[in-house]
């Protein structure tokens, strides 16, 4: 009786160690991170009988890369623990900012007055407060467009029904501005009375679980200038004017990385509740959703498409509406036309392979930093092609004429700084011009 007990005995634990069931966490590496951090982006809970644990393994790595706090995770099982391997990225750095008065870069070039069209600056991030993931970022620019901002953001504290807090103020003064649009362009005027602008948003982002967002935000605008450009700015009769926008929003968010996604998806549901300008109020102003899905083909290629739908009340002020060109949709060669209406689809395709991906460059380092000595870089090279179609388009240019329009081109894409995105873009249009934009993006 008693060798049956042992040899049943046997058997279940053969059996729970063959199911993975995983019941402590330890790491290595891992010293300025919160334990909590860790334990919020599990895809399981301890104890829990994991079928496939190297796929389960595989996606929480992924989580802790794109949380950006790390340069390289390692994960690996030792009967019931899993060990976390990490090396640590600096939480506190600065890098540089600059900005044009143009859209592109070609009518920057054309216009040749480089100093008086740029405004250079610097942002300081603070990307691991107290160990928790929240972040502060401190940044300032000078030149055309003088501007102080402070961005806030305290990060839901469990990975299901937790909340996080979202703070931006921003001070500008800009004295290079768009007055009018004609044949679809912008039209820009320097040294007239300063556009003075403040902003302040807050917002609450209600994490439901492990990729699903809820958030709702107040943004307030306060703004002067004259009285040109009616059309371009949410102001009237050259007065001291404030507006305010209640927006909510729907996110589902399981990109691997976030800057240079190689995997995973992204929806974003997005409608502007409330819009109050001079004592107007109006409803409902503007709904958009985007849906990225990211997928790589083995370790040199990844395929990206992108769908946004928009619906907006029609001739909003420029500065608030969303457009195609100037605005925040941003299609690629069309970047200094204005593409305006009441809805309308785009659509995006491109197929990248890395020219080389995951290396590290040394870095010069005092002897207390010698664990921080190596800063990842990549480098892509993409075939892109993108299309819109609208429905109701305000005609103010022969491209918007007509219903359908496209481009294609060519990018080159650097990864550096933990994943601040510099791109090179050179597209071609319907109306058979080179456009040529370099982007970068700060994601340290």
């Amino acid at each position: 009786m008693k060798l049956i007990l042992v040899l049943l005995l046997g058997i279940c634990s053969s059996l729970l160690y063959s199911q993975n069931v995983i019941r402590t966490i330890t790491s290595q590496g891992i010293s300025k991170t919160n334990e909590q951090v860790l334990l919020r982006e599990l895809n399981f809970i301890l104890g829990d009988t994991l079928t496939n644990v190297n796929a389960v393994m595989h996606e929480y790595e992924n989580r802790l890369m794109g949380l950006g706090l790390f340069t390289w995770v390692k994960i690996s099982l030792n009967t019931d623990t899993l060990n976390i391997k990490a090396q640590e990225k600096f939480y506190i750095w600065a890098l540089p900012t600059w900005s044009i008065a143009q859209p592109n870069m070609n009518q920057w070039f054309a216009e040749k007055n480089f100093i008086e069209n740029t405004a250079i600056g610097a942002v300081l991030y603070f990307k691991n407060l107290h160990g928790l993931h929240n972040q502060l970022d401190l940044g300032m620019e000078l030149g055309f467009n003088k501007k102080l901002r402070l961005t806030y953001e305290q990060k839901p504290r469990n990975s299901e029904n937790s909340v996080g807090i979202i703070l931006y103020a921003e001070a500008k003064s800009i004295s290079k501005y768009a007055t009018g649009i004609e044949l679809g362009k912008l039209q820009w005027e320097n040294n007239l009375q300063n556009v003075n602008q403040y902003q302040l948003s807050q917002g609450l982002l209600y994490r439901h679980s492990l990729y699903k967002y809820m958030g709702v935000y107040l943004k307030n605008t306060w703004q002067n200038s004259n009285d040109t450009a009616q059309e371009i700015y949410a102001y009237k009769n050259g007065k001291f004017t404030w507006y305010s926008q209640a927006i909510a929003e729907y996110i589902f968010d399981s990109r691997v990385q976030k800057n240079f996604p190689t995997g995973g998806q992204l929806l974003k549901v997005n409608a502007t509740l409330g819009y109050l300008l001079a004592n107007e109020v109006k409803i409902v102003q503007q709904v958009s959703a985007k849906w990225n899905v990211y997928m790589p083909i083995g370790a040199k290629w990844l395929v990206n498409t992108q769908i946004n739908a928009l619906w907006q009340n029609r001739n909003l002020p420029l500065d608030i509406s969303h457009n195609i060109g100037y605005g925040n949709l941003k299609m690629r060669g069309y970047e200094q036309y204005i593409l305006r209406s009441n809805g309308l689809l785009l659509n995006k395709l491109a197929i990248s392979r890395a020219i080389f991906n995951d290396k590290t460059v040394p870095l010069k380092l005092n002897k207390n930093l010698v664990k921080y000595s190596k800063m990842p870089i990549s480098l892509w090279f993409s075939l892109f092609g993108e299309a819109a179609s609208f429905i109701n388009g305000i005609a103010s240019n022969p491209v918007v004429l007509k219903h359908n329009v496209f481009s294609g081109g060519l990018s080159l894409s650097t990864l550096l700084y933990y994943n601040s995105l510099l791109r090179l873009d050179l597209a071609r249009n319907m109306l058979n011009k080179n456009v040529f934009n370099v982007s970068f993006t700060n994601a340290f």
